[in-house]
């Protein structure tokens, strides 16, 4: 009877209401909430996608989810992936080792006719932030209820999905982009019992999320054909690669610290991985917090497989991408003007230079001067939206190119409350209101119809156009296009430093020594110091003594002067005859 009663009041409430699917693993009962504007949606949380990454399975590939007998609870959110959420604002309730689960935002009217998928990798720089973070009834009122069937899957982050001692057979670098590829590949599988279309998947990704996104979109190895997944929305993406040596100290200090190096011994990495997957994964995490403590961090994967090939430099990587169609994504102020606390070789990963460590002496010489307005990583956004445009483009892809400046300051999470409903103030605006809006339908029309707007212009590499999106009614200012996207950083590394490491190769072969010094006059031009005013001088002193006019007038000023004076020598002398006269 008590029984009987609580179903039938959970079915009275919307909020309460579930729904049960099959899949051809199991079945799943989902929750059923209503949008905003009534329409029914359901989500479906916890959904396994592979088996838990635990005991032998800890530093490995994901393996494929075992079928379960029964109806699972897909009501409620997983634990998130471990992580020391301390470096992230957004605190993680719960956190698990046993984390490899995807969560689904579909709708009736999806389950009625089959809807684009849209896949949502998070960022953090993997070592932070979750799949269980954001709000549900913002994804439905944007997303599901707006005909798109929203998918967000968890990933392994820190030390647990980063963990590599280069020694592929016994672990895996890169486990966090075959956890995205794994659940990209069960939703291709099982989606359409979710109401969504296997053929019309579609991935978004914010910061290193937006990497992997973007890495996906350009890989000629995972899907080349372009057959697993369509379209890619890439939303500041720093385009930032670990060196695999420092990965691997990283990978040897742990061990070091958690005692599964055996000092004077053969160092045996399958020992070393056995003792590492026997250690409690709390004891695995504080290992790693306490690295932290000294800036020694598991973040950002490394340029290879499974998406390039090993050793493949960037440019070789841009020549033979897919031409996917893809919108990318920045904000005007990013990362701000403080430096990343990589170390220096890190600075200008994203290009391939040959000289790393002077390059990036070179560009701390030139951030201590003060020409930049921003710094490092925000930098490596900018540069690489405009080389993998022009790269895509040229691919025969078409690509969308955007700048978010609303007002206060639009820095690396500022528009994450626009599209994913996280960071939101509580001093918002009618101005915010529509720009939520704006949005809402340009990243639903992208996945849809790959344009997101009429008036928004398709990226041109000669004119490196983009869309700046700001609102402000008062002023008249509205998403309007634009051209030269940040020329000077562009100019900067694609021109200056490039014939800087091209200068140092050279000295290198001529034993010439090496000097690193700041910036130049033409680089000094095109970095004002962040929130100074310009002063130019009318004559610039440092040419002036090479000018023949200076020295006429400085003639004229000598001869006036002395005119002058010998005026009033005269007047005075006659003054004193008058009064004094010499013969008396």
């Amino acid at each position: 009877m008590i029984i009987t009663l609580f179903l039938l009041l959970c079915s009275a409430s919307p909020s309460f209401e579930l729904y049960v699917v099959n899949t051809s693993y199991g079945r799943l009962r989902g929750v059923t909430f209503r949008s905003s504007d009534g329409q029914k949606n359901h989500i479906f949380k916890s959904v396994p996608f592979v088996k838990p990454p635990l005991g032998k399975l800890r530093f490995k590939k994901p393996e494929e989810v075992e079928p379960w007998k029964g109806i699972l609870d897909a009501s409620t959110y997983s634990a998130a992936c471990l992580s020391d959420s301390k470096y992230g604002t957004s605190k993680q309730k719960k956190i698990s080792e046993d984390c490899l689960y995807l969560n689904i935002f579909t709708s009736e009217r999806c389950l009625s006719s089959p809807c684009p998928v849209l896949i949502y990798l998070h960022g953090g720089a993997f070592n932070i932030d979750s799949a269980v973070m954001f709000p549900d009834q913002f994804i439905i009122d944007h997303y599901s209820s707006q005909g798109i069937v929203f998918v967000i899957p968890a990933m392994r982050l820190g030390v647990f999905g980063l963990l590599t001692f280069g020694d592929e057979e016994q672990t895996h670098q890169n486990l966090p982009v075959y956890d995205a590829m794994a659940a990209i590949k069960f939703v291709r599988s099982e989606i359409s019992n979710f109401g969504g279309d296997p053929k019309r998947i579609n991935l978004m990704g914010h910061s290193s999320g937006a990497n992997l996104a973007l890495l996906f979109a350009t890989s000629s190895l995972i899907d080349p054909d372009m057959k697993l997944y369509h379209r890619v929305i890439a939303l500041s993406a720093p385009m930032l690669f670990n060196d695999q040596n420092k990965i691997i100290s990283r990978s040897m200090e742990i061990a070091e610290n958690l005692g599964c190096v055996a000092e004077n011994s053969t160092f045996d990495i399958s020992q070393v991985v056995k003792c590492l997957q026997e250690v409690d994964a709390t004891e695995l995490l504080a290992a790693q917090k306490e690295m932290e403590s000294i800036n020694h961090r598991f973040t950002n994967f490394i340029f290879g497989p499974p998406f390039a090939k090993f050793n493949q430099t960037f440019e070789d990587y841009r020549s033979k991408i897919p031409g996917r169609d893809v919108m990318i994504g920045t904000t005007g102020h990013e990362m701000g003007r403080s430096l990343s606390s990589q170390e220096n070789f890190y600075y200008g990963s994203f290009m391939d230079f040959e000289n790393r460590v002077e390059v990036a002496e070179k560009f701390e010489a030139d951030y201590k001067s003060g020409i930049f307005e921003l710094a490092d990583e925000s930098q490596s956004i900018y540069v690489s939206a405009i080389l993998y445009s022009a790269a895509l483009t040229a691919a025969g892809g078409h690509v969308y190119l955007y700048e978010s400046r609303q007002k206060p300051l639009p820095n690396h999470v500022s528009d994450m409350r626009y599209f994913i409903g996280i960071h939101r103030e509580s001093n918002r605006t009618s101005d915010m209101d529509i720009l939520e809006s704006f949005y809402s339908k340009m990243l639903v029309n992208f996945t849809k119809y790959g344009d997101p707007s009429p008036s928004w212009d398709m990226y041109d590499s000669a004119r490196r156009n983009f869309y700046a999106v700001e609102v402000d009614t008062k002023a008249g200012i509205y998403p309007m296009n634009m051209e030269d996207f940040h020329r000077n950083y562009a100019d900067y590394w694609l021109i200056n430093m490039t014939s800087f490491d091209a200068d140092v190769t050279l000295k290198k072969l001529n034993n010439t020594p090496i000097v690193i010094s700041s910036h130049d006059d033409n680089s000094s031009s095109l970095f004002p110091a962040w929130n100074e005013t310009e002063i130019k001088d009318p004559i610039n002193s440092t040419t002036i003594f090479s000018k023949w006019w200076f020295y006429l007038v400085i003639a004229a000023v000598v001869f006036t002067v002395i005119s002058i004076v010998y005026c009033i020598c005269r007047e005075l002398c006659w003054k004193n005859e008058e009064s004094h006269p010499l013969l008396r």
